[in-house]
């Protein structure tokens, strides 16, 4: 678990949070196909304002990792991370 400030968002936690990656012409989207941007960080700042809240306010973010078990083991079976974010204040 960690926090961060929201805008400080990366890659890989885009993707945790459902935003679409794909790539036309070369060039890497994030976002539904053919309406997406090509950084990471403004299709993030999309869907926040989305849902009302301000992207402006530079709140801060809780990140939690959850690494997924098998069963019967006492560890943690791979090394992926899937996170979640709630910057709600």
């Amino acid at each position: 678990m960690r926090v961060q400030r929201l805008q400080a968002i990366i890659g890989a936690d885009v993707r945790a949070e459902g935003i679409e990656v794909h790539t036309d012409d070369g060039v890497t989207y994030y976002g539904p196909h053919g309406q997406g941007d090509v950084r990471h960080d403004l299709a993030f700042r999309d869907l926040w304002t989305s849902t009302g809240t301000d992207w402006e306010s530079y709140s801060w973010a809780w990140v939690i990792g959850f690494r997924p078990l098998e069963a019967g083991l006492h560890h943690a079976a791979s090394d992926t991370t899937k996170e979640t974010r709630d910057g709600r204040s």
